[in-house]
């Protein structure tokens, strides 16, 4: 697949997925502009290849519109957006559930890929040359997680949004799709201290 001449915008690039997705993009040819909260993690994924990046937090709609701006600035608009930013500070009983938990996990693993969307889809449309939006949802989204309350439905959530935009958009040719993981072996993980031993569920990405 040749992304020469495409301008991919990935959040969470600093580390794990989004990392690699990032690293894959640019392989492939494409202009890509890496977001993480981390300036030292996105200067060590722009060393192994040749990305832009914005060390911006996804959480608001500043930060976003920020992002977006830099990212049209440096590169041109968006053709492939990937929201890949997630947070699970509510992993835990259900009952342990406080607003804080849930107002941080819905910023981070909704709101953020609908700002991202209303910022940069309405430009592809208008473009007329398509465009990719790719949400990294998860397993958690499809099949209930004792102690994930918070991380399923907000993934469960963000599993809605994409058949709903796919449907919007798709006659406009935007593609909308979701990649929905199993558990993979990042630091994002490392609090599943046993994730080796669940056979078939792990995949180890450096």
């Amino acid at each position: 697949m040749d992304l020469s001449g495409k301008v991919a915008l990935v959040t969470g690039a600093g580390r794990g997925i989004g990392r690699v997705i990032a690293l894959t993009l640019a392989e492939r040819g494409a202009r890509v502009m890496g977001v993480s909260r981390t300036e030292d993690d996105l200067r060590r994924v722009a060393a192994e290849a040749p990305i832009q990046w914005v060390a911006e937090s996804v959480a608001t709609l500043a930060g976003c519109e920020r992002i977006v701006n830099e990212t049209i600035g440096r590169l041109g608009p968006v053709d492939i957006l990937v929201n890949n930013s997630a947070t699970n500070i509510g992993q835990g009983p259900s009952l342990a559930v406080t607003d804080e938990m849930l107002d941080k996990m819905v910023e981070i693993n909704v709101k953020s890929a609908l700002r991202l969307v209303l910022l940069t889809v309405p430009k592809m449309i208008e473009r007329k040359r398509g465009g990719s939006v790719i949400n990294i949802a998860s397993i958690a989204g499809l099949q209930p997680q004792s102690g994930g309350l918070l991380y399923s439905f907000t993934k469960a959530g963000l599993i809605m949004m994409t058949r709903t935009w796919a449907r919007e958009f798709g006659p406009d040719g935007v593609r909308v799709n979701a990649i929905a993981p199993g558990l993979i072996q990042t630091d994002f993980s490392e609090y599943l201290d046993n994730c080796h031993n669940i056979p078939n569920a792990c995949v180890c990405i450096k």
